[in-house]
């Protein structure tokens, strides 16, 4: 039996895994590939930068000195993310596979974050496992981390592929050191939720059944009696002596840790066969909520069986991605999201407080949650974990965000700094972001869509922001409550740019037309047409007399423009070197040179007054797609290739390179802050801040 997610793929033992096992792994997409052996390393505390960025922080032309952001994760799907009881820390667990069936090559990384520093998380770092199930102890000291390794049987036909039989391992480790307590193999193959007793020694196992284990001895304790089915989530009663379960035939069941034989079974009245996915129980322990794969929701009186209440399924939103239940015993606070969310899909989720009693819902708002949520009520405060880059603390009762941090949800497009220092950074999730002194201070509603465009004038006192809504938004000097200027265009804004007076702007749009904008009045004054495909990028030169535009017909253009319009008597220059799209144009500070980068992979210096082609700048090995001048000598330039290259422009040699292949992150924006710091963006939502050595 094969299950594989992007692009690698595992080998159940044959026999080992039933249907009703079998079923969630193909809808989940669980990875449980393995690679035998493991090592694991911690973190030290006290790195500014984290190890896996130290390359990137050595002595040389460019030096990293921090990181904005939080890193990029794939959305999870398993139980594989924990708050402590206390809310101080959030553990989350990343999938780093690569390789396929026949030489599966395993890694994956615990982040642990602090969430009263909200520093960099921590990292713990294993080769040779997966993790599929993770849970925090009481005291938030300690993490019980269920997965699987892979061991290599002996080949009956040398003929024939390399087989692998797969088993499941369990592993307490201690978090303040990274070393594990107790860790042994088990006959399982795999292991998909895991609870941990009280005592720190007992842990609860599911997956075909319920299993109860010793960790200290490394063996398995007496079998619980009548285990039907898979066992999908766990939950503990207070006191620790009973838990819930909740299995793949939708009923929850209540047992005594040591008794062999359950106490009692939950089953509702609309009972679908669905998977249990989620529970939580009250404070008092008198209730329990239940969610299901069918986004069915129920509320449960622990004592009698009772089912109080039961939300129904939600045709749009039809996943429950976290539940929880309020102190007040009545209160439902549940994620429902998509079960398959589009890679792009950053607002496909509703978090809602429904009053369980009344059978009504309270309040629901849309959010950019992404795969597997975590949730936490602390009195009448929800703490909720919405992928492992974000963190919220919304009021129970109105439902009002009261804190939120993290960092990006996407690719950053485009970054800027203020008149104070501020950066600003805008990505593929649709928000302006502002960040101070390493910190997220401020960010903006949803703008509509990705935001493509970000410019700030040379006083500092203005911005602009443009995307796929069609909307140019006018910013002030505190970055708040922008004008919205008219929907002129009739593409996404692709790219903006300020005059150096500051008293006009203009745009690129995929409608194939550059506008000019009068920044007082906030309307457009002319339209420039003249590219035969979507402008990419349009700069204006320093004497204003010239805007020049990138296009993806192969073509860059200077049009002539006069007081802030365009100028009817001179005649437009085309540039036509490129072979591909050309996606970046730059301006020396002299106005002297124009360089151009293209899908064709050069960079092009161009003699533009005559319209003439000066000389190419080899180097990069994918597409261009940034150019910034420090000077009238030096020039640096981003790329596909996962490298930004300082050029001098008297010999277009390269004299400096940042190789962002060495920790698996693209470039994608830069921008100067000032001549000795450069800012990166990057496809992993990361924004690098580098001082630059001249």
């Amino acid at each position: 039996m094969i299950a594989a997610i992007r692009g690698v793929s595992f080998q159940s033992t044959p026999g080992k895994i039933n249907e009703h096992v079998m079923r969630p792994i193909i809808r989940l997409l669980l990875v449980v590939l393995a690679a035998s052996g493991s090592t694991i390393s911690a973190q030290d505390k006290s790195a500014a930068i984290p190890p896996r960025f130290q390359s990137l922080a050595k002595d040389g032309r460019f030096r990293l000195t921090r990181i904005l952001g939080t890193p990029e994760m794939a959305p999870t799907f398993g139980h594989t993310s924990s708050f402590s009881a206390d809310g101080k820390l959030a553990v989350y667990a990343e999938d780093l596979t690569t390789g396929d069936e026949k030489t599966p090559r395993l890694r994956s990384r615990l982040l642990i974050w602090d969430l009263q520093s909200k520093a960099w998380p921590r990292e713990i770092d294993f080769t040779g496992k997966n993790v599929t199930a993770l849970t925090l102890s009481a005291d938030g000291s300690k993490v019980l981390l269920a997965g699987q390794v892979v061991v290599v049987k002996a080949r009956a036909d040398k003929d024939k592929d390399q087989e692998n039989d797969y088993r499941a391992y369990l592993s307490l480790l201690d978090l303040n050191t990274g070393k594990e307590i107790y860790g042994f193999l088990t006959k399982d193959t795999l292991i998909y939720s895991v609870a941990l007793a009280a005592d720190g020694n007992t842990a609860l196992t599911g997956w075909e059944g319920v299993k109860r284990w010793d960790l200290k001895q490394g063996k398995e304790l007496a079998p619980f009696k009548d285990v039907v089915g898979s066992m999908m989530a766990f939950a503990w009663l207070p006191g620790g002596a009973q838990f819930l379960a909740g299995d793949n035939f939708g009923k929850v069941v209540l047992r005594d840790l040591g008794k062999d034989n359950p106490v009692r079974t939950y089953e509702s009245k609309q009972r679908k066969v669905a998977f249990t996915w989620w529970l939580g129980v009250s404070r008092d322990g008198k209730r329990f909520v239940s969610g299901n794969e069918y986004s069915q929701v129920s509320l449960w009186e622990t004592s009698t069986g009772k089912e109080i209440s039961l939300l129904p399924s939600d045709p749009v939103h039809d996943f429950v991605n976290a539940i929880a239940l309020a102190d007040d015993g009545k209160t439902v606070l549940c994620v429902r999201g998509k079960a398959n969310p589009a890679p792009d899909d950053f607002a496909g989720a509703r978090l809602m407080a429904w009053d369980g009693e009344a059978n009504k819902v309270l309040w629901s708002h849309t959010v950019s949650y992404r795969g597997r949520v975590s949730m936490l009520v602390q009195g009448d405060k929800l703490l909720v974990g919405g992928g492992p880059n974000l963190f919220e603390t919304w009021n129970i009762k109105d439902g009002k965000l009261l804190e939120s941090w993290g960092g990006h949800k996407g690719s950053l497009n485009a970054l800027a700094v203020t008149t104070r220092g501020d950066i600003l950074s805008t990505g593929q999730e649709g928000v302006l972001m502002t960040w101070r002194n390493g910190q997220l201070v401020d960010k903006s509603p949803s703008l509509g869509g990705p935001i493509l465009a970000l410019a700030i004038s040379k006083n500092r006192e203005h911005g602009l922001t443009g995307g796929a809504d069609l909307a140019i938004r006018h910013w002030s000097a505190k970055f708040e409550r922008p004008a919205v200027w008219k929907r002129s265009h009739t593409g996404a804004i692709t790219s903006l740019a300020f005059s150096d007076d500051g008293s006009w702007a203009c745009s690129g749009s995929a409608d194939r037309t550059i506008k000019i904008w009068n920044l007082a009045t906030g309307k457009d004054v002319a339209t420039i047409t003249g590219h035969s495909e979507t402008v990419n990028a349009v700069a204006i030169s320093p004497d204003e007399r010239w805007i020049a535009s990138a296009s993806d017909d192969k073509t860059v253009r200077l049009s002539p423009i006069k007081d802030g319009k365009p100028d009817r008597d001179r005649d437009p220059v085309v540039l036509e070197k490129h072979t591909k799209a050309v996606l970046c144009v730059a301006f020396s500070p002299d106005g002297k040179t124009l360089l151009s980068g293209s899908q064709d992979q050069k960079i092009i210096a161009w003699k533009w007054q005559k319209g003439e082609f000066d000389f190419f700048i080899p180097g990069h090995k994918n597409w261009v797609t940034s150019i910034v001048f420090v000077d009238e000598k030096t020039v640096l330039s981003c790329s596909d290739d996962l490298s930004i290259c300082e050029w001098d422009m008297a010999t277009g040699n390269e004299t400096a390179r940042i190789d962002f292949g060495s920790v698996g992150d693209s470039p994608r924006c830069m921008t100067l802050a000032g001549p000795d710091r450069l800012l990166v963006g990057t496809s992993s939502w990361l924004i690098y801040d580098f001082q630059r050595r001249k």
